[in-house]
C-alpha cells in the first residue's frame, strides 16, 4: 500500500520504531557513510550514500556471543540492491540462530545515490522482495511504501493517508544485464578459463578486502572464551576466504595453496554455488568491492571480460 507523507510524519515514524527496535541508520564520517546506531528517534537518515560497510556488521557484528539474545533491530535506509542482500543473508543464516530472525527485524528501505562503481541496475533484482517500508523522496513530500503488517502497523499509529501516485522500485538500467548464465558456465569451467583466472590473480593483492565489504561473504571462525569464574561462551568473528589459514586442513594440507585458487572460489561461489544453494547470485552490484580493492580490480569488468572472451555456450 502507497501512502503519502511529510517530514512531521517521517518524525513520528521514527518515534514509533524507536520504541519496539535499535535504529541503525547511515551517519557521514568525513567523506564516507557509516551504518551506526542512532542512539534517539532524532536525525535519522532515510536516504543517502552507501555505507562503507554493509548491514551484515549490525546483525553478525564482531565477536557475536552466541550465547546472548538478540535484540529486536530496525535498518533504515537501505537501498534496493542492499535489501535484496539482506534477503540472501537471511535466507542462508535466519535459522542457525545466529542472527535474528525476520520478526525480530524492521527493513526500512531508502532512494540511493549511486557512486561510478555501482552496477545494481545490471541485475533483475527481484521486484517481490522482502522489507516492511520504503520512503521515496518526491518534490514537496515523500511516498511510503508499505509491504508488511509490520509496517501497516507504523502507518496505522500515524494515520497516513493512501497516495494514487504510481510508484516502481526498480533500479532504472543504465547498462546491458549481465548474462548470468554465460557467467556461470564460463566460471564452472576453470580448465577452459584458467589462464583469465591467472592472469587476474596477478593483480590480485589477496588482501580480503573485498570480503570485508561485501553483504554476501558469509565466512567466519567460532572461537571459545573463558572467563575467570569458569564460564565459556562462544564467539563468531568474520574471517576471510582470502586468509592464507582458511583452506587448511590436518597436518597443514592447504585445499587452495595459491591466491589464483582463492579468488577463482570467491567468483565460483559468487556466481555458482550461490545460485545452485540461493536461486541467486551471491553479487547485487553494491560496487563495495570495487571501491574497497586496493588493486583496482573490478568485477563487473572481469566478468564482462570473460563472457566476452568466451562467449559461446561451454
Amino acid at each position: 500500500m502507497l501512502y503519502k507523507a511529510n517530514n512531521h510524519h517521517l518524525d513520528l515514524v521514527a518515534e514509533v520504531i524507536n520504541k519496539k527496535y535499535q535504529i541503525f541508520s547511515h551517519h557521514k564520517n568525513g567523506s564516507v557513510f557509516k551504518y551506526q546506531r542512532n542512539q534517539s528517534p532524532k536525525n535519522i537518515s532515510w536516504h543517502s550514500q552507501k555505507s562503507i560497510l554493509p548491514f551484515k556488521k549490525i546483525i553478525f557484528p564482531e565477536g557475536l556471543n552466541l550465547d546472548k539474545d538478540n535484540q529486536k533491530v530496525a535498518l533504515t535506509g537501505l537501498a534496493l540492491c542492499d535489501i535484496a542482500a539482506l534477503n540472501l543473508f537471511l535466507k542462508q543464516f535466519s535459522e542457525s540462530g545466529i542472527i535474528q530472525k525476520r520478526e525480530e527485524l524492521l527493513i526500512v528501505g531508502g532512494d540511493c545515490s549511486p557512486d561510478e562503481n555501482c552496477f545494481c541496475d545490471q541485475f533483475n533484482l527481484d521486484p517481490l522482495l522482502d522489507f516492511d517500508l520504503f520512503i521515496s523522496k518526491r518534490e514537496n513530500e515523500y511516498l511510503v511504501y508499505s509491504k508488511s503488517w509490520r509496517g501497516e502497523n507504523i502507518i496505522k499509529k500515524i494515520g497516513l493517508k493512501k497516495s494514487l501516485v504510481s510508484f516502481n522500485l526498480k533500479a532504472k538500467a543504465k547498462s546491458p544485464k549481465i548474462d548470468l548464465e554465460l557467467t556461470k558456465k564460463n566460471i564452472d569451467n576453470r580448465e577452459l578459463t584458467k589462464d583469465y583466472w591467472q592472469k587476474i590473480s596477478n593483480n590480485c593483492f589477496g588482501c580480503g578486502a573485498c570480503t570485508a565489504v561485501c553483504p554476501l561473504c558469509f565466512c567466519f571462525d567460532q572461537n571459545f572464551l573463558n572467563s575467570p569464574d569458569g564460564g565459556c561462551k562462544r564467539c563468531l568473528n568474520w574471517t576471510s576466504c582470502f586468509a592464507s589459514d582458511f583452506s587448511q586442513i590436518q597436518f597443514g594440507h592447504d585445499l587452495r595453496p595459491e591466491n589464483t585458487d582463492r579468488l577463482y572460489n570467491w567468483y565460483h561461489h559468487k556466481f555458482v554455488r550461490g545460485p545452485k544453494e540461493l536461486k541467486s547470485p551471491l553479487c547485487v552490484g553494491c560496487g563495495r568491492c570495487i571501491t574497497a580493492c586496493p588493486a583496482h580490480l573490478n568485477i563487473k569488468n572481469i566478468i564482462s571480460s570473460m563472457n566476452n572472451k568466451f562467449p559461446v555456450d561451454n
